[in-house]
Parts: C-alpha cells; sequence; structure tokens
C-alpha cells in the first residue's frame, strides 16, 4: 500500500446501529412453536410498540386489533404476522435511521476498535412535524386575513429577465405534491421598482406606499402588489426554508410577535411542549400523537397522520472508537477501490460545455441566461420532453438508475477471470491480492475534496482478524457532508463534525466561495434535506435562504464561462468564484428543474463521485457470485441470483416440517447460506432459512418476482463489536476522507 497518500481520514466518524439488538430477534425465532405469541408479547414492548406506530400508523391500527384478539380470518392473520416479522427484522438488522427503527452516534479513532452503547433509557430522540404538514400550514397561514399584511415579502429567487419578459420559475400544490413551472411576464419598470425596494423585505402596505409615491392610487398599488404576491414574483418570509432554524420554528419565531392570532400561536405552543414531553423517552403511548393530531386539527389545515410525524434517534454510547489499525484497513480499501473503479464525471455537464462553447465561446454570460431552452443553450437539452415558456411545463431530467453505469473494460475483464476460476474451482470465495491491482492504475486527482465510506465490521477484532472484520462495498459523494446533514438539528455531536467537514472544503478553496445549494424540490423530501446552515453562503433556488443578504448568492448574480476546459461560476457582486454544494442526501437526478440539477451536477464535474467494488454487467449473468475479499476486507458478500421456477414447488407446501424440508433441499443444492439478505430496491430483509415464519415471509415477498437476489449475511452476533451489557447489535460505521490540498 503506498502510504504517500493525499487523502487523510477525519478523527471523527459516524456510527448506526438498529433500535434492537441482533441476538434478542434471534431469541424471538428461537422458539418456533409459540412464534405467534412471542410476536404478539414484542409488539406490546412499548419502545417497539411505539416505533411501530411513529412507522406506519394504518398497520398500528390493525396489529392492535390483532393483539386483542379480534375476529379475523387466517390469511388476514397471516398477512399481520409476516407483516410485524418485517417490521421487527428491519428494527433488529437494519441499521440505516428511520424513525425510531434505528439511530446513530459519533465515536472518534482511539486505540481499540469498540463502541459499548449506554442503556437504552440514557439514548436522546428528536421529534418534529413532518415536512409535508408544514409546508401545507405555512401556505395557508400566509394567506390568513391577519397574518398576510404583517409578513415581509422578497423577490422570487429565480426571476432573470429574457428579452420584453422577466422569466421565472413558480411552485403549485396539486394533492400535497410541490411541482415547478418556469412562467414568464411582461418586464414593467413598475415590477422591476417593486422587486429593487423588496430586496430587504417590505409589507404589503409599506411597498404599497412606495408606488403610491410614484403616482399610483394607494388602491390600485395594493392590488398590484396582491398579484405580484398570487404569482410568487414577491414571496412571503413563511416560505418553506431548509437551512437554519427548524421549519416550524422559524413559523413559531416570525407569528409570535403579531397581534390577533392568539389562538394559532397557543396551539403551536402546546404542540411544541407536548413534543417535548414524547422527547424525554423512547415507549410512548399513540395516545400523545393523536392529542397532538387533536390540537393541530383546530388549525383546519388537513394531514394524514402517517404523514405528520417524523423522529430521530441520537445514540448514547459510553465508549465509541475504531482503532488506528482499523482505520488503516479501511484506506487500503479505498487504494484498491481507487484502482478498481473507471474514470467518472457527469455527462450533462459535458453536453452543455460542449453546447456553451458552440454558442458563446470564451464569453462569460448570466448563468440563468445560459440555461434558458431558447436564448440559452439550455441544460438537460439532450432528454426527452416538453418546454412551453409561459406556463404548464419544464424541461425535467427523466428518473434514472444512479448505480454506476459499467462498460467492459478491464477492470470487468478481470472479475469476469476471477468469477470464472472460482466458478471452475468451486470456490466460494474470490481473493484480491496486491499483485492482482499491480495492473491497474490509481488517480486522486480526480476524487472530490472530501467524501464518505459506509462500512459494517461484522467480526470485532480477534486472533483471526486482528483489525476486525470489514463489510466494505464502495465510498463516494461529492461532499462528506452528504448522509451526516439531515441528523443534525437533532445531534450537536453531529453537527460539529460537520461543521468541521465544511470548514475543511473551504480551506480547500482559499480564493473561491464553497456555497450551499438551497432548494426544497417537494414538501416530504424537506424532511431529508433540512439541516442547519453549515456554509457562510447560501445559493437560493426558490427557496429562502436562512442567511442575511450580504452572504446570499441569487441566481441572477452568477455568471458562467468556459475557462481551462472547466466551466466556472462567478458571482458578479463579490467578483469570486463559486463552488455550489450539497450538503444533504438528495437524489436529484431524479425530476429536477434543471437550474438545481445544474448546480448540484457541476459538484461532480471532471470526478469521479463514487468509488468501490461492482460487478457490472456480470452480476445478473450468473447464478451464483462468490465473496469477494482483499486482505482483512469483504468487497462484496456472496450473492445467488434465484428465478421464480426454482421455488415454486417450494410455495405448494401447506404445513411448516415440509416446508422446511423442502427450503433445505433447494438451499442445499444451490447452496445458499442459512441466513441472508434478500435485496428489495434500497430495503433488504433478513431470511432465516430454518425458521417457518420467515421462510413465509420470504415467499411471500418473493411470489410475485420473476426473479431477486439474494446476499449472505455475514454479522457475527457472537463477536459483535457494537454491545451493550450482553446485547449485541449490527452496525454500520460512516468514515470520511478529506484530501490534504485541492487543485481545482
Amino acid at each position: 500500500m503506498n502510504d504517500n497518500l493525499p487523502y487523510s481520514i477525519f478523527s471523527t466518524f459516524l456510527v448506526r446501529t438498529p433500535l434492537l439488538p441482533f441476538n434478542s430477534f434471534q431469541n424471538l425465532l428461537s422458539n418456533s412453536s409459540r412464534l405467534r405469541e412471542t410476536f404478539r408479547d414484542a409488539a406490546k414492548v412499548p419502545m417497539i410498540n411505539e416505533a411501530l406506530f411513529v412507522a406506519a400508523p394504518e398497520f398500528h391500527a390493525q396489529l392492535q386489533s390483532w393483539i386483542d384478539g379480534g375476529g379475523m380470518d387466517a390469511i388476514e392473520d397471516e398477512r399481520i404476522l409476516q407483516t410485524l416479522y418485517k417490521y421487527i427484522s428491519r428494527m433488529s438488522s437494519r441499521c440505516t435511521p428511520f424513525g425510531l427503527f434505528a439511530g446513530c452516534t459519533t465515536g472518534f479513532v482511539g486505540t481499540q476498535t469498540k463502541v459499548e452503547l449506554s442503556e437504552f433509557s440514557e439514548h436522546e430522540r428528536h421529534t418534529r412535524l413532518d415536512m409535508l404538514y408544514l409546508c401545507n400550514l405555512a401556505s395557508a397561514l400566509s394567506r390568513h386575513d391577519t397574518i398576510k399584511p404583517n409578513l415581509r415579502y422578497f423577490p422570487n429567487t429565480s426571476i432573470y429577465k429574457s428579452g420584453e419578459h422577466l422569466r421565472y420559475i413558480e411552485y403549485r400544490y396539486k394533492k400535497d405534491k410541490r411541482t415547478h413551472h418556469l412562467v414568464q411576464v411582461k418586464d414593467s419598470l413598475y415590477i422591476n421598482f417593486v422587486l429593487e425596494r423588496a430586496k430587504s423585505g417590505g409589507r404589503i402596505h409599506d411597498l404599497s406606499q412606495l408606488l403610491a409615491h410614484e403616482g399610483i392610487p394607494l388602491l390600485q398599488a395594493e392590488d398590484f402588489i396582491n398579484r405580484l404576491i398570487s404569482n410568487q414574483i414577491l414571496v412571503g418570509e413563511l416560505d418553506p426554508t431548509i437551512t437554519g432554524v427548524e421549519f416550524f420554528d422559524r413559523i413559531q419565531q416570525i407569528l409570535e410577535p403579531l397581534e390577533g392570532i392568539d389562538k394559532v400561536n397557543r396551539i403551536f405552543a402546546d404542540v411544541k411542549r407536548k413534543f417535548n414531553f414524547i422527547d424525554t423517552q423512547i415507549g410512548n403511548a399513540p395516545a400523545l400523537y393523536y392529542d397532538i393530531a387533536a390540537d393541530l386539527k383546530q388549525l383546519n389545515i388537513d394531514f394524514d397522520i402517517k404523514y405528520l410525524i417524523q423522529t430521530d434517534v441520537a445514540l448514547n454510547a459510553k465508549k465509541s472508537s475504531l482503532s488506528s489499525e482499523t482505520m488503516h484497513s479501511v484506506m487500503q480499501g479505498i487504494v484498491a477501490f481507487n484502482k478498481l473503479t473507471d474514470i467518472g464525471g457527469s455527462d450533462n455537464i459535458n453536453q452543455f460545455k460542449e453546447a456553451f462553447l458552440r454558442r458563446y465561446d470564451t464569453r462569460e454570460v448570466p448563468l440563468l441566461q445560459a440555461l434558458d431552452v431558447e436564448t440559452g443553450v439550455g441544460y438537460l437539452q439532450g432528454n426527452d420532453g416538453v418546454f412551453s415558456p409561459l406556463v404548464e411545463n419544464i424541461i425535467l431530467s427523466p428518473k434514472v438508475d444512479d448505480s454506476p453505469k459499467v462498460k467492459w473494460t478491464p477492470v470487468q475483464n478481470f472479475l469476469l477471470n476471477k468469477l470464472l476460476s472460482a466458478v471452475e474451482s468451486g470456490s466460494a470465495e474470490i481473493n484480491i491480492t496486491d499483485d492482482d491491482l499491480l495492473q491497474f492504475k490509481e488517480n486522486w486527482d480526480n476524487l472530490p475534496p472530501t467524501f464518505t465510506s459506509l462500512v459494517r465490521i461484522v467480526e470485532a477484532p480477534c486472533e483471526q482478524f486482528p483489525n476486525g472484520r470489514i463489510l466494505m462495498e464502495n465510498a463516494g459523494g461529492n461532499s462528506a457532508a452528504n448522509l451526516l446533514g439531515r441528523f443534525c438539528h437533532g445531534n450537536e455531536k453531529i453537527y460539529r463534525w460537520v461543521s468541521e467537514i465544511v470548514d475543511r472544503e473551504q480551506e480547500l478553496f482559499p480564493d473561491a466561495i464553497v456555497a450551499e445549494i438551497i432548494h426544497l424540490p417537494e414538501s416530504r423530501v424537506g424532511n431529508v434535506v433540512l439541516h442547519p446552515a453549515f456554509r457562510k453562503f447560501e445559493i437560493p433556488v426558490i427557496t429562502a435562504s436562512s442567511v442575511c443578504s450580504k452572504y446570499t448568492i441569487c441566481l441572477d448574480d452568477l455568471f458562467v464561462s468556459i475557462r481551462n476546459g472547466e466551466v466556472c461560476l462567478r458571482s458578479k457582486r463579490l467578483n469570486k468564484r463559486v463552488i455550489p454544494r450539497l450538503s444533504n442526501a438528495h437524489n436529484y437526478s431524479a425530476n429536477s428543474i434543471p437550474v438545481y440539477q445544474f448546480l448540484c451536477d457541476l459538484q461532480c464535474q471532471g470526478l469521479r463521485t463514487w468509488l468501490g467494488f461492482n460487478w457490472g454487467i456480470l452480476k445478473h449473468n450468473y447464478p451464483f457470485k462468490p465473496r469477494v475479499v482483499y486482505k482483512d476486507l469483504i468487497f462484496s458478500p456472496a450473492e445467488w441470483l434465484v428465478k421464480k421456477d426454482e421455488i415454486e414447488a417450494i410455495m405448494g407446501a401447506h404445513d411448516s416440517p415440509e416446508l422446511l424440508a423442502n427450503v433445505e433441499r433447494w438451499r442445499t443444492q444451490r447452496h445458499i447460506s442459512m441466513y441472508v439478505l434478500l435485496e428489495e430496491g434500497d430495503n433488504s430483509l433478513f431470511i432465516d432459512f430454518s425458521n417457518w415464519l420467515s421462510v413465509k415471509t420470504f415467499l411471500s415477498a418473493v411470489k410475485k418476482k420473476g426473479n431477486f437476489m439474494l446476499r449472505e449475511f455475514l454479522f457475527n452476533p457472537s463477536n459483535a463489536v457494537v454491545r451493550s451489557n450482553n446485547d449485541m447489535f449490527t452496525n454500520e460505521f460512516v468514515l470520511g476522507f478529506y484530501k490534504q490540498s485541492f487543485g481545482k
């Protein structure tokens, strides 16, 4: 391994674990003759019961009837039991944070690899209203007769001049879905006059008075201002924000000083107080949530209770450390990934660059003008779609598969040879060595300034694996903050680490401004993109900025050019290059407006934002792919591609002994592990082929699939690195990497 690497590992890391220890789930499954009773008892446990309610209130209501022995037929009884299995399996085996099902905490590089969680009662939680409800609430409040005149209004941040018109993007709500549309209005001196005066915010009366001083009758001026508001040329301060204080707190801050809305402010105060009470423990009764829902119903805003509450768990740990030896092993994996991953980059940016050079050559032009599909070169112009500059449609990128695209390359040829050799020898494991990797070059110049790798330690350090055994499949991201931002409101430790990350990124660009991209694509996406204001500067895209105007970089202030083969952004007002960054995990390539996707794509310009092991086109062409190992790292668990006709005979079994016998014959024939994960999109379901409930749940999940993928479950609960007394937890560690210097 090359020890003179240009990257270092942050001393802080994130560790994620499920709510329940894995050994408790194994105990549930151990008494196969009483599974209904044991799962029914588990669902009564307060912390599990609350977690189920927060995740799925509708199912929770059905579950309560099932627990109470409500009359239901055998099919419904089986459905509820299998659904309960899925949920409890999820909160025992999957570490991805979701409601109360899993939580996270931080740790630091130390002398040993060990995480000792505190008692369950010492964990903390952070509960808030869902952004879908808050967006609908803010929209209604902004039309309130008492509130509307007292709000400040600002120019829409997407406005730009196009010939004799002003163009801008407005959003609309249709059945709780937020959509964006490009519209235009005739340019006028009066509109420009109001926009200039509203830059620092203005109330309807004040802006109307300014027009009256220009000779327009006051009533006519007020009507004009109200039309600018209704058409979103002016937007109010109750418009959703995704940075700074949480949006509910912002709404409270704006409304609290206003007179004549005592009922609204009282309801807000009551809801906040009740959230604070809920956050004192995990294991609350659903009645507390229904009490909050009853308060909110007084505001006459429709909502579905399953989209009303969001909550996160902040774990506490007595000890949380990874040894420098374990970190060294991970860095060895990064070096190997570097060699095994082909050059990436954004095709969208390359297409834009070519079109821009043909049209503008070396000129610098306003960004919004360049992105205009009629007067400029557009963006995503190679995609199919209908575009109307006036009202209804805006060019959107199609939904895409964000997994790395793989062509036939020397790496693919290498993997094929390894796979064929393993198949020929009957080996269940492929070993990649440093000698194997000598044929591939490493390149550290085309990686982001910071990125992360999510690893699982499936075996704690022991005699066989001195640094632990680590499942490490990939690394990447545009910024190491991507996976962390959404947890910062409820976790001060994570917030401090993200602050360190963004400071490091700014240091790597001393002559430029690293600015946060601020955009709310859809209301519920707000739950993912919401975070504190990490960076000094922000670029708002049809979303209010949380920083003062001095540090807000408006879209009409951005100019674009091609310099030394790169697309460059410059702030005209500040006369500095602008480096856009997104500190959240939003999949912006799915149905995003062009200017937002352009800014996000610009993060990837000329860079590989994904490193890792990838079977590529081999993934779905071989029924079995062995485990892939490099030193003490596992790059890929063993995988089995299963076709439906293989298990049709199994599905015909009526009793549990026959079913398990059929499964055992099939599993033995295919050499499938006893414990596997069923891959279902981004989700995975733990399967124990020795347990009839697990097998029936598995068969129910795959009965309509033509084929599906199983992956071996590698966690060893008898030697777990994350523990709490005698309990053993599965784990995920998010490790961050930063470049010591950056040449961009």
